[in-house]
């Protein structure tokens, strides 16, 4: 391979490092596209399965001016999309933003290397890659919504038939005195997502007519909504008659059960579509023939070796823009949580996936049990990396949201109360809440790695375009965040609750060094 061919390789493997760092925080802490690890790859192999029959290369390049138009955009505003992506790597818009210039990117290159009849055959295994970007929230929240309720809905039909009667409210399906959330037993968005992707891998994989390839993408919804509404009944069945640990421990067997069979009646159907058009593959060439075919014009060659310049500018640019407007911070202490795990009625809870969803912290631990006062405390601490997430991001999260939706009542605000335990300071925010008759107690702080003397991380800032924005103006990247909520019932008195919250940080908040 020539020099100038690597080049023109290494900076292709660059872009697309670059789309898999922005891409890769959406698929490790969001469930629904866990899948995108694989999409990569799948889309490399299809790839390769094409260089087997591969047509000539066109004598001319395909595009020439909208080539060089798409890159040199990308050159311009990649310095201004890395500064804004250093503060917001969470930010939905940035997946589409670098996905479409990656893949816009690619096709041109394939264009310059061979042409329209490149482009055609090549341009399937690289748009492919689309199915692995994260939806709009307002998309994806229309469906996720109108699936659960269609799902509810289906299944209080179909239990009704029966011995039982359940009733439809929302995504709550109400049956045997209990109120099931069609959440737990899964909407069937994730299995809906994964079945679309491989319909479309299956249809490529095996080369059938596009008619075919469209019979197999409605199949996939069909089959994976079919099988999710008939998991959904079942696990409300169970935790109608055998109560919700019942329900917990089908939840997940169930599930894979479900997305195995859609799979594998997806991959039996477009087998069965490939043996019927009796479709072989003319090997023509094979891969060292190919390759040696990759002619990148030197014009091609230059705009890849500035491509490769400006990101080492861009990452150099970024890290020093917000380094001189972080010159003022000071370190914070740091410290650590030791749960209790002796203590009477000790128990770990476990977050919701769509609490992880939402929150995208790298580690988080919880756990309630019974204090020497007989209070019933718990405590929960969620600890984000250094940009991982908009620093807003946690600010915006709050008790007076967050316990609201679980059913409870914000009674009142009670302000910032600090408490300085084993030499760290916490400054909370307190509420009191009620549940039904019972009133209890919760104290939300949020820790920063490095402090500004003229800010508060208590302070509760809106998670919006504009604020995303005016971060990245005020240079305020997430440097490390923690959250620890704490929910105590007991005490009659927000003066007992916080003296009562002192003796109990004292016991398991442990400092770090700084």
């Amino acid at each position: 391979m020539t020099s100038r061919n690597s080049t023109f390789v290494i900076g292709l493997l660059v872009l697309w490092g670059l789309a898999v760092r922005q891409l890769g925080m959406e698929w490790s802490v969001n469930p629904l596209y866990q899948y995108g690890w694989w999409v990569i790859p799948l889309a490399a192999y299809l790839f390769y399965e094409r260089i087997a029959d591969a047509p000539a290369p066109a004598t001319r390049p395909s595009f020439k001016k909208l080539s060089f138009a798409i890159c040199i955009a990308f050159l311009i505003v990649y310095i201004p999309f890395r500064i804004v992506q250093e503060a917001n790597f969470d930010w939905i818009l940035l997946n589409w933003f670098i996905s479409i210039f990656c893949i816009a990117i690619t096709l041109c290159a394939i264009a310059q290397l061979g042409g329209r009849p490149w482009l055609t055959h090549f341009g399937f295994p690289i748009l492919f890659i689309f199915s692995s970007v994260p939806w709009p929230v307002f998309f994806e929240n229309l469906i996720l919504q109108n699936l659960m309720e269609i799902n509810a809905l289906i299944t209080a039909k179909v239990i009704s038939l029966g011995s039982m009667e359940a009733i439809a409210r929302g995504n709550i399906i109400e049956i045997g005195g209990q109120l099931i959330g069609v959440e737990e037993a899964c909407s069937g968005i994730r299995s809906l997502q994964t079945s679309l992707m491989m319909s479309l891998f299956l249809g490529e994989f095996y080369r059938i007519r596009i008619r075919d390839r469209v019979s197999l993408l409605l199949l996939g919804f069909f089959v994976s909504f079919l099988f999710n509404s008939t998991r959904t009944i079942v696990l409300t069945y169970i935790g109608a008659t055998e109560g919700l640990d019942a329900l917990e421990s089908w939840h997940d067997p169930l599930g894979y059960g479900v997305l195995f069979i859609s799979l594998a009646g997806l991959w039996s159907t477009a087998y069965w579509y490939s043996m019927k058009e009796d479709s072989e593959i003319e090997v023509v060439q094979d891969t060292k023939i190919w390759l040696a075919q990759l002619k990148p014009t030197a014009a091609f060659t230059k705009i890849t070796v500035c491509f490769l310049i400006i990101v080492m500018i861009g990452e150099a640019t970024t890290e020093y823009y917000y380094k001189v407007r972080e010159q003022e911070l000071i370190q914070s202490q740091n410290f650590s949580v030791q749960f209790p795990s002796n203590a009477p009625f000790y128990q770990e809870d476990e977050f919701s996936e769509i609490t992880k969803t939402i929150l995208k912290f790298n580690s988080g631990n919880a756990a309630s049990w019974e204090g020497p006062s007989g209070n019933q405390w718990r405590i929960y601490l969620l600890e984000w990396e250094p940009k991982r997430v908009s620093r807003k991001l946690v600010s915006a999260h709050t008790p007076e949201v967050c316990y609201p939706a679980a059913g409870y009542n914000l009674e009142s605000y009670l302000g910032i109360n600090t408490v300085v335990s084993n030499g760290v300071p916490f400054d909370f925010r307190t509420y009191l809440f009620k549940e039904r008759e019972t009133y209890f107690y919760v104290f939300h702080g949020v820790w920063e790695e490095k402090t500004s003397p003229t800010s508060s991380p208590l302070e509760i800032e809106p998670l919006s375009r504009k604020e995303r924005i005016d971060t990245v103006i005020d240079g305020k990247r997430n440097l490390g965040q923690k959250i620890l909520g704490v929910s105590v019932l007991g005490p009659t008195t927000l003066e007992e609750a916080i003296l009562e919250l002192n003796k109990t940080l004292s016991t398991i908040i442990i400092p770090n060094d700084a």
